[in-house]
């Protein structure tokens, strides 16, 4: 009986142990999974900006190839045009020389008799002219050579530009290649300025529109809308806002929180008031009841949906949109020297959609090629600008203050 006890007590110190053991184990192992997620985020977002600073490398060495292949083309024409102008120089100095000889030939034969004077100058003449052909000669030679030398450096630049073209276009299908297999918050620098990004997948994250609280008062905050998914066990992978507000920082144009509800309609004044969400054309960006997200022009979104809301789950009116079918907005311009704060979303496909703010202050075209180049958007839509901000979970120490109007918020599902 005694020894049956024992073995009792030493199994149930043996099952305890085990349990022990497994759980330590199993945090162990939980841990690992995590710091091997950690690891290979940090190991592609390394990989990704290594190459996409190869990306504008190659992008400067074209402009710069480019430059130089302008300038021998350049060189080449004024050169080919000063042949031409030595080439007919000659002609017509020859026609002289000729017409002096002829002279000569013919006064000699009729037997006219000149002065010393008049013969000397007519072969002071001819020899000047002889002379000056025989220095055009050697002009249009080394004109020639020149013109020799441009063309080989011109087909060099030409071969050199294929070159770097087939670099640029190898470096840009890697870097679409790792964001469309890059889930999470990024932290990129895109010509050496800093962005926040944050990419979703519809299908393992929800995405929502944050404008009134149960008590319907604003949110203001993100940490007001942190809070409220902390509240519900959601807890926020991205925050940012949402669109441009009034300064009662109610939405400006449509916005749809819950499905087929119009908080506020949609906006077609085609009047440009000098404010970004004028910058024709604007649009809208939205997901439907089916969860694809899409962004449409304001003119193509109204034709489509005719104020019929029902299909749509959210929705964001704003603007300028920045890209266009795969074209950046019309009015940018590489040039332009409006540097501010900005922020965007871009559709990558049907899945994945790509949120950026700015954290130094980009031109609208460097942003929209941003969007289509980078994360290879058909459509992007600018949110919002110098006020802009967005939480990162991974990114907990970036700065995100302010008050706001309508906010978007990511949580896994």
């Amino acid at each position: 009986m005694f020894l049956n006890f024992k073995v009792t007590k030493l199994i149930a110190i043996f099952i305890l142990l085990f349990t022990l053991l497994s759980g330590v184990l199993i945090k162990l192992g939980n841990e690992n999974i995590r710091s091997s997620k950690t690891a290979n985020k940090t190991n592609l977002q390394d990989s990704l900006q290594i190459i996409i600073d190869q990306y504008y490398e190659q992008i400067n060495a074209s402009i710069t190839n480019a430059k130089t292949l302008t300038n021998a083309r350049f060189s080449k024409e004024a050169n080919l045009k000063e042949l031409k102008d030595n080439k007919e120089i000659k002609r017509f100095n020859k026609l002289r020389l000729i017409t002096i000889d002829s002279i000569l030939d013919s006064l000699k034969n009729k037997g006219v008799k000149l002065s010393m004077s008049n013969v000397d100058s007519l072969h002071l003449i001819h020899e000047e002219l002889k002379g000056y052909l025989l220095n055009i000669d050697s002009t249009i030679e080394n004109i020639s050579k020149r013109l020799e030398r441009l063309s080989f450096t011109i087909d060099d630049l030409i071969n050199i530009d294929s070159k770097i073209t087939q670099k640029i276009s190898s470096l840009l299908s890697k870097i679409n290649y790792l964001v469309r297999n890059y889930e999470g918050d990024l932290q990129l620098k895109i010509k050496g300025k800093r962005v926040s990004i944050f990419i979703m997948n519809m299908t393992k994250q929800n995405i929502n529109l944050h404008l009134n609280n149960k008590f319907s008062r604003n949110y203001f905050y993100f940490d007001s809308v942190k809070s409220y998914l902390n509240s519900k066990n959601h807890a926020p992978l991205m925050i940012t806002n949402a669109g441009m507000f009034n300064p009662s920082y109610h939405p400006v144009g449509l916005y749809i929180e819950n499905a087929g509800k119009a908080l506020q309609e949609l906006d077609t004044s085609l009047i440009f008031t000098g404010d970004n969400f004028y910058l024709h054309p604007n649009g809208v960006f939205y997901v439907d009841t089916n969860n694809i997200p899409s962004i449409l022009t304001t003119t193509n979104f109204s034709s489509k949906y005719h104020l019929d809301y029902l299909s749509i789950k959210m929705a964001t009116q704003s603007g300028p949109m920045l890209v266009i079918d795969n074209k950046i907005h019309p009015k940018f311009t590489q040039t332009s020297i409006n540097f501010k704060i900005r922020s965007g979303v871009g559709v990558i496909d049907h899945q994945r959609v790509v949120f950026a703010v700015t954290l130094d202050k980009f031109t609208f075209y460097d942003f929209a090629e941003t969007f289509k180049d980078i994360f290879a958007c058909q459509n992007a839509l600018f949110l919002d600008g110098q006020i802009s901000k967005m939480y990162l979970k991974g990114y907990p120490e970036i700065e995100y203050s302010g008050m706001f109007g309508p906010i978007i918020s990511i949580t896994e599902k």
